[in-house]
């Protein structure tokens, strides 16, 4: 024992070159929430080695034996110092004041993104504010790892919300972007089966294959609003329109189609005239409540009276006439002639010259092609009905007066102010017999020996 004691007082007078911790203690720590922590030193083996080369196992002196982080620091290195009879070894020690959640406290400024033609878009996070609350409880303004950063649409879907997460400190928080893919273009892709109508039917988009076009190029066919639903306009290329709204966005595409005045089954023509004495019988007897008009030429006024149209006993009696007697339009009326007999009616008619002539009761007006009066005829009025139906290209006598005639765009019969005849030129599609379409009461008149002249279609 006194041998032991001996040369440990031998040792211990010895001078110490340096200390060496052989054994190191936990190196890292984290602070609790007051921003402290204490270090645990109880697992260092710290050995002191002499001048002479003797080591020795020592119990040194620690210090510090704690620390703080009381800022928003993250992290921070301290010093501690094993000391043992005056010489000192350091220990780096690493603290840590843990990220324990973040929060976006302000969302980006852009946050709503329309995407390519590829169908993609990619985000900017310019704006956002994150904030990161440590374990200390101090906060810190941070910048995080944003995913995803791009967004895309791969359908025809026009709107899109995506979640982002920012993380940082092994913490996140989400936000959302929404993502808008709008419809960019209409296109009929496959027609209307029905391309011809009669005026004022409804038009019929069976058939039709619409097909929409979105942003990032996808396409799908779509029920489009078809406009206008009923076709009033005639013409032979009426605009129709296939409207279509997803997003909050309109497209439109249009197609044309013919909308004719007559029903299907005829066609409407320039003109029709006779070459031979030939009548359209009108069906309707004149009397004092007649008035007619008409855009017409006579062809050839060869014969003693070549007739226009109308009926009548006689040229004083119970007539509503007209026709051309030496080259001068007669107008009878009533019980009275007005013309060469009288010296009252137009002198100087010419043979395919258009005069356009309103009979009006007891008044006639002919007047040129543009519309000038040439002149008018104002008869004694009575009342009367005529002993015949009236005629056209002929006056409907016992023995008719024809005319050889081209009557244009339609003639129009009223009875004391109401239109009992709209006399249309048209021929019968299914075996082209020329004649006219009375749209006032839906019948076709026809006699063979009229010709015609081309096809229009035009409201008259």
């Amino acid at each position: 024992m006194a041998v032991g004691i001996l040369v440990n007082q031998l040792v211990h007078s010895k001078q110490i070159d340096r200390l060496e911790i052989t054994t190191e203690p936990t190196k890292r720590y984290t602070v609790n929430s007051s921003g402290n922590v204490t270090f645990d030193f109880s697992g260092a083996v710290v050995t002191a080695i002499y001048k002479d080369g003797v080591t020795q196992v020592v119990t040194p002196t620690w210090s510090p034996t704690s620390t703080s982080i009381t800022n928003n620091d993250e992290e921070k290195s301290v010093t501690a110092y094993a000391t043992f009879r005056g010489v000192s070894v350091p220990l780096v020690l690493n603290v840590a004041n843990p990220v324990t959640s973040i929060a976006i406290t302000s969302q980006p400024t852009t946050r709503t993104y329309t995407v390519n033609s590829s169908g993609n878009a990619t985000y900017s996070f310019t704006g956002a504010v994150i904030t990161a609350t440590l374990t200390n409880g101090t906060t810190k303004t941070v910048s995080p790892e944003w995913t995803p950063t791009t967004g895309s649409i791969t359908d025809t879907s026009t709107t899109k919300t995506e979640t982002v997460t920012a993380t940082y400190g092994g913490q996140d928080d989400t936000t959302t972007m929404t993502l808008n893919n709008p419809l960019s273009s209409l296109a009929i892709t496959t027609q209307p089966t029905t391309r011809t109508y009669k005026q004022n039917t409804s038009f019929s988009s069976a058939g039709a294959v619409v097909r929409a076009t979105y942003t990032n190029s996808k396409t799908a066919n779509v029920a489009a609003t078809w406009s206008p639903t009923t076709l009033s306009t005639v013409g032979n290329s009426i605009t129709v329109t296939a409207s279509y709204t997803n997003g909050g966005v309109t497209k439109t595409a249009t197609t044309t189609v013919v909308v004719k005045f007559l029903p299907l089954t005829y066609q409407q023509v320039s003109y029709v005239q006779n070459t031979s004495d030939v009548y359209v019988d009108t069906g309707f007897t004149p009397n004092q409540n007649t008035r007619v008009t008409a855009r017409l030429r006579w062809t050839n006024i060869t014969n003693t009276y070549p007739g226009g149209f109308g009926a009548a006993q006689n040229y004083n009696s119970r007539a509503f006439e007209t026709y051309v007697y030496s080259n001068t339009v007669n107008w009878n009326f009533y019980n009275k002639t007005y013309g060469a007999d009288g010296s009252l009616g137009y002198t100087g008619v010419a043979v395919n010259t258009t005069y356009r002539i309103d009979a009006n009761k007891n008044v006639y007006t002919i007047k040129n092609d543009s519309g000038t009066t040439l002149k008018t005829i104002t008869a004694t009025n009575g009342t009367f009905t005529a002993p015949y139906t009236l005629y056209l290209f002929s006056t409907h006598r016992a023995t008719p007066l024809y005319g050889r005639v081209r009557f244009y765009d339609t003639v129009k019969i009223y009875d004391n102010g109401t239109l009992v005849r709209n006399m249309v030129p048209c021929y019968r599609v299914s075996d082209s017999v020329t004649g006219f379409y009375d749209t006032v009461n839906s019948k076709f008149y026809s006699r063979s020996g009229l010709t015609k002249g081309g096809d229009v279609n035009t409201v008259v």
